[in-house]
Protein backbone atom coordinates (compact mmCIF):
# COMPACT_ATOMS: atom_id res chain seq x y z
CA UNK A 1 0.00 0.00 0.00
CA UNK A 2 1.52 3.36 -1.06
CA UNK A 3 1.46 6.52 0.96
CA UNK A 4 -1.72 7.86 -2.01
CA UNK A 5 -3.72 4.36 -0.72
CA UNK A 6 -3.61 4.58 2.86
CA UNK A 7 -6.67 6.38 4.97
CA UNK A 8 -6.53 9.82 6.14
CA UNK A 9 -6.32 9.21 10.00
CA UNK A 10 -6.60 12.42 12.20
CA UNK A 11 -5.60 12.67 16.02
CA UNK A 12 -7.05 14.07 18.79
CA UNK A 13 -5.30 14.59 22.33
CA UNK A 14 -6.41 16.72 25.25
CA UNK A 15 -3.47 18.41 27.36
CA UNK A 16 -4.43 16.55 30.23
CA UNK A 17 -3.55 18.40 33.75
CA UNK A 18 0.86 18.01 34.34
CA UNK A 19 0.86 17.05 31.07
CA UNK A 20 2.98 19.64 29.43
CA UNK A 21 4.55 20.24 26.08
CA UNK A 22 6.90 17.46 26.01
CA UNK A 23 4.02 15.06 26.92
CA UNK A 24 2.30 16.48 24.08
CA UNK A 25 5.22 15.49 21.61
CA UNK A 26 5.35 12.18 23.20
CA UNK A 27 1.85 11.98 22.52
CA UNK A 28 1.90 13.18 19.58
CA UNK A 29 4.52 10.55 18.19
CA UNK A 30 2.52 7.79 19.64
CA UNK A 31 -0.34 8.95 17.61
CA UNK A 32 1.85 8.82 14.63
CA UNK A 33 3.16 5.59 15.40
CA UNK A 34 -0.24 3.83 15.43
CA UNK A 35 -1.14 5.48 12.24
CA UNK A 36 2.22 4.03 10.78
CA UNK A 37 1.59 0.99 11.95
CA UNK A 38 -2.18 0.57 10.96
CA UNK A 39 -1.34 1.84 7.60
CA UNK A 40 -2.82 4.97 7.81
CA UNK A 41 -2.04 8.11 7.04
CA UNK A 42 -1.60 10.40 10.02
CA UNK A 43 -3.11 14.51 9.04
CA UNK A 44 -4.01 16.99 11.47
CA UNK A 45 -3.65 16.05 15.21
CA UNK A 46 -5.65 18.54 17.35
CA UNK A 47 -5.21 19.16 20.59
CA UNK A 48 -7.09 20.77 22.98
CA UNK A 49 -5.13 23.33 25.31
CA UNK A 50 -7.46 24.23 27.91
CA UNK A 51 -9.05 22.11 30.04
CA UNK A 52 -12.65 21.86 29.77
CA UNK A 53 -12.85 22.89 26.51
CA UNK A 54 -14.13 21.46 23.24
CA UNK A 55 -13.12 23.52 20.89
CA UNK A 56 -10.56 21.59 18.73
CA UNK A 57 -12.91 18.53 19.31
CA UNK A 58 -15.17 20.39 17.19
CA UNK A 59 -13.18 21.77 14.73
CA UNK A 60 -12.21 18.17 14.47
CA UNK A 61 -15.51 16.65 13.77
CA UNK A 62 -16.10 19.87 11.27
CA UNK A 63 -12.73 19.05 9.43
CA UNK A 64 -13.97 15.17 9.34
CA UNK A 65 -17.01 15.65 8.02
CA UNK A 66 -15.98 18.61 5.27
CA UNK A 67 -12.68 16.23 4.12
CA UNK A 68 -14.20 12.94 4.67
CA UNK A 69 -11.98 11.82 7.22
CA UNK A 70 -13.90 8.23 9.06
CA UNK A 71 -11.21 7.60 11.33
CA UNK A 72 -10.10 9.54 14.51
CA UNK A 73 -7.41 8.24 17.04
CA UNK A 74 -6.96 9.21 20.61
CA UNK A 75 -4.03 8.07 22.86
CA UNK A 76 -6.25 6.79 25.92
CA UNK A 77 -10.23 7.72 26.90
CA UNK A 78 -8.99 9.93 29.33
CA UNK A 79 -8.42 12.06 26.49
CA UNK A 80 -11.52 12.14 25.61
CA UNK A 81 -12.41 12.85 29.30
CA UNK A 82 -11.58 11.50 32.82
CA UNK A 83 -15.06 10.63 32.99
CA UNK A 84 -15.29 7.14 32.00
CA UNK A 85 -19.16 7.13 30.25
CA UNK A 86 -18.53 10.91 29.42
CA UNK A 87 -15.25 9.12 27.21
CA UNK A 88 -17.61 6.87 25.82
CA UNK A 89 -20.72 8.74 25.09
CA UNK A 90 -18.22 11.07 23.16
CA UNK A 91 -16.60 8.16 21.31
CA UNK A 92 -20.37 7.20 20.34
CA UNK A 93 -20.95 10.53 19.04
CA UNK A 94 -17.91 11.24 16.76
CA UNK A 95 -18.09 7.37 15.52
CA UNK A 96 -21.85 8.51 14.19
CA UNK A 97 -20.96 11.87 13.03
CA UNK A 98 -18.08 11.31 10.91
CA UNK A 99 -19.36 7.77 9.92
CA UNK A 100 -16.75 6.21 10.88
CA UNK A 101 -14.59 4.65 14.15
CA UNK A 102 -12.71 6.72 17.11
CA UNK A 103 -9.84 4.39 17.69
CA UNK A 104 -7.84 4.05 20.83
CA UNK A 105 -3.97 3.50 21.41
CA UNK A 106 -4.48 2.19 24.71
CA UNK A 107 -7.56 1.20 25.91
CA UNK A 108 -8.83 2.54 29.66
CA UNK A 109 -7.30 0.20 33.06
CA UNK A 110 -10.76 -1.10 33.81
CA UNK A 111 -11.19 -2.39 30.10
CA UNK A 112 -8.18 -4.14 30.17
CA UNK A 113 -8.68 -6.00 33.65
CA UNK A 114 -12.32 -7.17 32.64
CA UNK A 115 -10.57 -8.47 28.87
CA UNK A 116 -8.06 -10.37 31.36
CA UNK A 117 -10.61 -11.84 33.60
CA UNK A 118 -12.72 -13.30 30.61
Amino acid sequence: MTPDTRPLLFGYLRALPGMGIDGVIKTHRQLATFAKDQVFVLGNVFVEAKWRQLTSWVALTERCKRDGVRNVVVLSPQHLSTVAVLAEIMREEIQSDIGGRLWVVEPAPEASQQEAQS
